[in-house]
């Protein structure tokens, strides 16, 4: 029987790298685009995270690379650090049985030598972010004479997230006669427009409907409230007693009090988000992905790399606000066919985001109860059993060269050839193990009974152990507006600081550039850049407040030199003001301070204005309301009701 990646027309040789990395059946995304990117031909496709998209187009584009050439020929842009890394460890899986095929990984965030070393080379692929990929380009470290295709992964977040500039600038610089592939969740306006600029004949492909999280993922919700998730994220971890688990949170200050509160609880788990170095950030991936770490707490942006094939559950401490990002946080366990468990820990808050979700998914997910005292002790009883296995190193094995390896806690590392046995089959494999003179099963049993007695899991108290639900289901239902509770966590990014950056329009910067970096350089989380407004030699950014030290000690860099970043103290609106702008008030302390207030500026100070600022009297910014003394740097005119500039 022919494979069926076979029949859409890929040669053996990556066939057969499939087989290995266990793919047997093409996604819908896959069956529809690898015949036509095969072809030659520009297609945009429609898909959501987990569909198969990275397959669908890294696969014939594989097929097409000449190896003869030993000059780039695809370019695939990708919108986070974190999916570049993804994307191109995809490509060079799928290549494993093509000779000399060389990838190259070029984002923010990693030093500029070693990504140079990898472009000598000689890559015939290259996978970036939008403003490493750009910066490259300007330096002309790389040729685009060879680039035969190139492909925009995430297009319409790339675009969301201020990058319409460098992608237009990327794309005119590339070769005339290219293939051109995009993939996004959507279709809008901004990316109806990219695309009717750079391809005149396009192919549509869509995948029916929206995607869901895997079949084989057990989906639940827990009505808990905000007080009490982190003692209940402990009793699933303690009863599910996962391999391995992702537990994933809005914001890098919640990961941050996540992994404290844990830590006090008697739960260790490692922290990823986008604060972290990207040199420690890769070493946390590096022993999550071989399995080194049991339990990973992370945002969503950092959360984006995370292809492990061993993830067994994922727990939801806070919901996200898109429900997007839901179907790609469960995504994260059940892969290629496994099953896993996903748990979303919802408050009376985050109720209407997990209405948005099953509406979004077309699905209602089931309720489930707050783990009880015999639900830990029976996950005890599965965790010891485990670290049975562990000790005895009791494991299946496939081939002549397996060899057991464990980690530093004394746990094996599962590889292709060694697996631990499922929990459910344990029974069954110690039976076929055992010897007849010896019954392995009663001494298995009264080890258990034995480490159950001085280890049985202890309950911390809870006001749900008391009985009923947080708040009624009727009353939700109703759409009562939540209210925070005492001492909980504040909203992630409510408010923003305005920050000056010493570079403007006259230094060719565009928001989309420096919106870019920031997410890319700095590592700003999603959500955490606001308002950008660009005059000619300095810039506005909003910042979000617990992101702003961050910003200032970043070091960015822009055409060769630091930028100089600091808490703007102007006119408009920035840290040090004291009531100015339009509707008027005191002035900023820049140069003169004012008194008045009132609309429009009556009697106030502003920028170089104020009563008694140095530079003179009377009217704020393009003038006071009613101020004495009213014009610019100290013209002593009379009374005034509108001051000259």
């Amino acid at each position: 029987m022919s494979n069926p990646f076979a029949e859409l027309g890929l040669q053996e040789n990556i066939v057969s790298a499939l087989d290995v990395l266990g793919y047997e059946t093409p996604s819908d995304i896959q069956t529809q685009a690898i015949p036509l990117i095969l072809d030659g031909g520009d297609i945009v496709g429609l898909s959501q995270t987990g569909s198969g998209k990275t397959a669908a187009f890294s696969l014939p584009l594989l097929q097409s690379l000449d190896m003869s050439v030993r000059q780039p020929q695809v370019l695939v842009v990708c919108p986070t650090r974190e999916l570049s890394q993804q994307v191109a460890q995809a490509i060079k899986d799928f290549a494993k049985f093509l000779k000399g095929v060389r990838v190259a990984n070029l984002y923010g965030g990693a030093p500029y030598p070693e990504q140079i070393h990898q472009l000598r080379q000689n890559p015939q692929v290259i996978v970036g972010t939008p403003g490493r990929l750009q910066d490259h380009l300007r330096k002309k470290t790389f040729e685009t004479d060879s680039i035969q295709a190139v492909v925009l992964d995430e297009a319409d977040r790339m675009l969301d997230m201020g990058f319409r500039d460098e992608i237009r600038d990327m794309l005119n610089s590339l070769p005339d006669d290219r293939q051109n592939i995009f993939f996004s969740a959507t279709i809008n306006p901004q990316i109806k427009k990219l695309i009717d600029r750079f391809s005149e004949n396009i192919e549509t492909v869509q995948v029916s409907g929206k995607v869901k999280p895997a079949t084989t993922i057990k989906q639940a919700w827990i009505d808990v409230r905000e007080s009490s998730k982190l003692e209940i994220l402990r009793r699933l971890i303690l009863r599910d007693a996962p391999g391995q688990a992702v537990i994933f949170c809005n914001t890098k200050r919640r990961v941050e009090e996540a992994a404290d509160a844990l830590a006090n609880l008697g739960v260790s788990a490692e922290r990823l988000h986008g604060d972290m170095g990207q040199p420690m950030r890769e070493r946390v991936l590096k022993r999550f992905t071989q399995g080194q770490v049991r339990l990973l707490i992370a945002t969503d942006v950092a959360g984006r790399g995370l292809d492990v094939a061993g993830i067994e559950a994922v727990y939801v401490l806070e919901m996200s606000h898109e429900p997007e990002d839901y179907v790609h946080r469960v995504g994260r366990t059940g892969r290629a066919g496994r099953s896993g468990s996903s748990y979303s820990l919802v408050s009376r808050r985050d109720f209407r985001y997990l209405k948005n979700v099953e509406r979004y998914i077309g699905e209602s997910i089931p309720k489930e109860e707050i783990p009880s005292h015999d639900d830990l002790t029976a996950g005890h009883e599965k965790a010891l059993v485990k670290k049975l296995m562990n000790e005895m190193e009791l494991v299946l094995t496939e081939g002549d060269d397996a060899e057991i390896e464990k980690d530093s806690d004394g746990n094996i590392i599962e590889t292709e050839n060694v697996k631990l046995p499922d929990y459910a089959t344990f029974d069954a494999f110690l039976e076929a193990a055992s010897e007849d003179e010896i019954d392995v099963m009663d001494v298995i049993g009264s080890l258990i009974k034995s480490w159950k007695k001085d280890t049985r899991p202890a309950l911390n108290a809870i006001p749900e152990d008391r009985g009923g639900n947080n708040l009624e289901r009727n009353d939700r239902e109703r759409g009562d507006k939540p209210q925070r509770e005492r001492g909980g966590e504040k909203p992630g990014f409510d408010e923003y600081d305005t920050l000056f950056f010493g570079v403007g329009k006259e230094d060719d910067v565009s928001a989309g550039q420096l919106t870019g970096l920031l997410y890319n350089e700095v590592g700003i989380s999603d959500g955490g850049v606001g308002k950008i407004r660009l005059f000619g030699r300095h810039t506005l950014v909003g910042i979000v407040k617990d992101q702003v030290d961050t910003v200032i000690q970043s070091k960015l860099e822009i055409g060769g030199r630091v930028v100089p970043i600091r808490a703007d103290r102007g006119f408009d609106g920035g840290k040090d003001s004291h009531g100015g702008g339009s509707r008027g008030g005191g002035g900023g302390r820049g140069r003169g301070r004012g008194r008045g207030r009132g609309r429009d500026g009556e009697g106030g100070g502003g920028y170089k204005g104020g009563g008694r600022g140095r530079d003179g009297g009377g009217g704020g910014y393009k003038g006071g309301g009613r101020g004495e003394g009213g014009g610019y740097k100290g013209d002593r005119g009379g009374s005034s009701r509108k001051s000259s500039y």
